[in-house]
């Protein structure tokens, strides 16, 4: 643990510059949020790629808050973090997200989850330009589904993993920019 590790002769006899930039192998966000609390400024971990590996995808809700209009972050339970318990990931290996079109965490802004333009005759993506005028009607998707990324994993496709790390990935550096304000 992060206090065994404090403790040790090792650590205690750093100057307390070094210990700002000590890097840790860390097995879960506790680790980490104890780690950033300590100090410590760089970490060393492969905890995203381990989550998205196993199908996880982190669900912490850390948005713009809209009401202040001030660019900070704040946490706030949604749909999503409300569902997966009180540990913020989603196993979305589990039959229940299979027919589920909603994006992994709705407001998130990575390019995972946030929502395109679509036409709804099906001609795929629709472009800017076109603003849709004379043309059809265009309606918000999400970029990729909770449904879809399941349908992924359940084939074992490797496009499951690099959508669930690249989510994952933008909701840690969320929190890092929070915890550093």
């Amino acid at each position: 643990s992060l206090q065994q590790l404090s403790s040790s002769p090792t650590i205690t006899t750093l100057p307390s510059l070094k210990q700002q930039y000590l890097v840790l192998s860390v097995s879960n966000l506790q680790s980490i949020l104890d780690a950033v609390r300590g100090g410590v400024s760089i970490i060393g971990t492969d905890l995203v790629r381990e989550w998205s590996h196993g199908g996880w995808a982190l669900c912490l809700d850390l948005t713009l808050d809209k009401n202040t209009g001030n660019g900070k972050e704040k946490k706030k339970e949604t749909d999503a973090a409300a569902t997966v318990g009180g540990g913020g990931k989603m196993d979305l290996r589990e039959d229940r997200y299979a027919r589920d079109s909603l994006p992994i965490l709705v407001g998130c802004k990575c390019v995972v989850c946030r929502p395109r333009e679509k036409t709804t005759s099906g001609n795929h993506h629709k472009t800017i330009s076109s603003s849709g005028s004379g043309g059809d009607p265009i309606k918000k998707v999400p970029s990729f589904t909770r449904a879809y990324i399941h349908h992924l994993l359940k084939a074992k496709e490797m496009l499951a993993e690099t959508l669930l790390f690249v989510h994952n990935l933008h909701q840690v550096l969320l929190l890092f920019r929070q915890l550093s304000e």
